[in-house]
């Protein structure tokens, strides 16, 4: 039945649900968690996929044909939250893919993994790439005479799609997860705000310590190479990464509706 269900909201509770009736049966060494992994990972991503899909369809294709709507309302008071925000309301095209994404990334919560991240992240990722060329694809089929008449307008849009949009959906994403899955912060904005700026200073310096710190003992170096191998989460080719994140998967699924059972338990007492 689970394939049947075509709706990010329907299949995000049911597989809560599921997972907390098999987290109740742990009493009695029944707990079946680990089973539902694989059956409800696969449709969630193929919903998510094909809302995605819907979604930066009709975003390309309003940037490509150049149909990127008036700039809406600003709403006078506003908070330091919401700065990012406000100027994607300059755009229609931009703020309507926002939601989208928003939306779906509330229904998310419900079944946030490291596993399920990792996956959506690479689906994501395919999605984002599309934006900057569809956007590119209207400069290039205009006369450069009509395209001078909105090259402004241009490339404001441009700065957004390329540096704002991205990272602050990047962001959002990885907050969800509690993990940085998508790489964040392109080289353009690190040269372009100080504080992105020093936080990549900031690495380097981690980095140089730690290569220093290596160097004086061959042994070390190689035994800090085989544990990075081994990293859950870090390569995902080998078998071991998989099941690694389906170990981590089950645990922080099974707290899901774990206050709930125990509030269960105590009722049944």
């Amino acid at each position: 039945y689970i394939v049947e269900i075509d709706d990010i909201t329907n299949i995000t509770n049911v597989f809560k649900d599921a997972c907390m009736l098999a987290r109740s049966l742990g009493r009695v060494r029944a707990d079946f968690t680990q089973l539902l992994i694989p059956l409800f990972l696969d449709r969630i991503c193929s919903v998510i996929d094909e809302y995605w899909d819907g979604a930066f369809k009709q975003s390309c294709n309003s940037l490509e044909s150049g149909e990127w709507g008036l700039p809406l309302p600003i709403p006078t008071q506003k908070s330091d939250s919401d700065a990012k925000m406000m100027e994607f309301l300059s755009f229609p095209v931009v703020a309507s893919l926002v939601n989208a994404l928003l939306i779906s990334f509330n229904e998310l919560r419900n079944c946030a993994s490291p596993l399920l991240g990792i996956r959506l992240g690479a689906i994501l990722e395919t999605y984002l790439e599309k934006i900057p060329k569809s956007l590119q694809s209207y400069r290039d089929s205009r006369p450069e005479q009509v395209f001078m008449e909105r090259q402004a307008r241009y490339e404001q849009l441009e700065q957004i799609l390329k540096i704002n949009f991205r990272i602050f959906v990047e962001e959002t994403f990885n907050k969800l997860f509690d993990t940085k899955i998508l790489d964040i912060a392109p080289e353009d904005y690190l040269k372009k705000h100080d504080v992105s700026g020093q936080l990549s200073k900031t690495e380097t310096e981690m980095n140089s310590e730690e290569k220093l710190e290596n160097e004086p003992d061959g042994n070390s170096q190689r035994e800090h190479s085989s544990e990075k191998e081994d990293a859950p989460i870090e390569d995902l080719q080998t078998g071991e990464v998989v099941e690694s994140a389906e170990k981590v998967l089950v645990e922080s699924m099974g707290e899901i509706g774990a206050e709930d059972t125990n509030h269960r338990e105590e009722d049944t007492a």
